[in-house]
Order: C-alpha cells, then sequence, then structure tokens
C-alpha cells in the first residue's frame, strides 16, 4: 500500500523521471501524508507518524520471560520504507479512535464497514455467537523482546483495544496460551 497509494493518488507519469532512491523517498512521504489526511484525521486523530511523536523516554519493547532484555526506538530507523502495514506510533487511545472511526463511518461509509465485518475483511471471527470481529498484530525482536496489540469489535458499538509492551507470556487457569484479543473478550464477557 505503501508504494501503490502514491502511484493512484498522483499517477504513475509523475514518477516516471525517478530513479529508485527518488521513487522510495517520494512515495514513502506521499504515503505518509496521504495517511494521516484521509485515514487518522477524520477519526480525530492528530500528531501520529512513522516515528514516536511523544514525550521521552520512549517506551520500550519487552521480553515478557526476561525483564532485563528491552529495545528503544532507534531515531536512526526510518520506518518510512516499510510503513504499509504497520510502523505507526499510535497510542491505546489514538488506536481505538481509529477502530471507531471505521465503525461509525468516519473514515468511510457504513455499507463499507458492514461488508468488512461480514465478509471478515481485515478481521476474523471470534466468540461462542461468532458475533464479535478482531484483529492482532505485534513486532518480536530477535532478543524476544517485542509489542503486541489486537482490537474487538462486540456488538452494540463497543470497541476495546489493548496494546502491550511485551510479547506472549498470557496463560489462562489451565496453562493454554492467550493473546490479547483473548484477554479482551474474557474482560468483556466478565462484565456482562
Amino acid at each position: 500500500m505503501r508504494i501503490l497509494i502514491p502511484f493512484v493518488h498522483l499517477g504513475p507519469d509523475h514518477f516516471k523521471d525517478s530513479d529508485d532512491d527518488e521513487i522510495d523517498d517520494e512515495t514513502s512521504t506521499v504515503y505518509v501524508n496521504y495517511v494521516i489526511k484521509h485515514i487518522f484525521k477524520p477519526a480525530g486523530i492528530t500528531g501520529v507518524n512513522v516515528v514516536p511523536t511523544g514525550s521521552t523516554p520512549y517506551t520500550r519493547y519487552y521480553n515478557f520471560n526476561n525483564t532485563a532484555k528491552s529495545f528503544a526506538y532507534d531515531p536512526s530507523d526510518d520506518a518510512r520504507l516499510r510503513c504499509g502495514a504497520g510502523y505507526w506510533y499510535l497510542s491505546t487511545r489514538e488506536y481505538a479512535r481509529f477502530i471507531q472511526g471505521l465503525r461509525l463511518s468516519k473514515i468511510f461509509s457504513a455499507k463499507r464497514w458492514k461488508t468488512m465485518w461480514d465478509g471478515n475483511l481485515g478481521c476474523y471471527t471470534m466468540g461462542a455467537s461468532q458475533n464479535y470481529r478482531t484483529h492482532n498484530g505485534g513486532l518480536t525482536l530477535g532478543d524476544g523482546s517485542g509489542c503486541q496489540g489486537a482490537w474487538v469489535a462486540f456488538p452494540g458499538g463497543v470497541t476495546a483495544v489493548v496494546l502491550i509492551n511485551s510479547q506472549g507470556g498470557f496463560v489462562d487457569g489451565n496453562g493454554n496460551a492467550l493473546y490479547a484479543e483473548n484477554l479482551l473478550q474474557q474482560s468483556y464477557e466478565a462484565a456482562l
């Protein structure tokens, strides 16, 4: 998407005289600005980017099983060149606003959200009634540190989001591995 959106948005002729490095730089800049303007801004999210924008020190990524190992953002890392499917620095609140922006037709039409919901497009069915939708993701680094996150859209317009600056380590009472979306589902159902 980082390359496709700029080519569709500006047209292929815009890039015909550029070399590979120029195309990489320009498409990444166009993509980031496009997503900020057409996705995040309509959802009421400002100040996000593919580099951290919050106060320092930045949140670290931990290895759940060895908290002595952690990773901090490297300011020399230019995530613009791989930010198509991830690498956006969002707080939990901003991530929730993004998902609610989808559900409340702030980013695109209610018909498109219904198509996503009904067809499991960009989301997965979960729950005993198969009436929840979810998606998760994460980052695992070579030392075992990383992060994970998930959102779950429940009936009645309820959306829950969790971001965890560690990978793994969650188990239920029977020792089975739990994922972030399972924690959200259990919390929601326990609150009913």
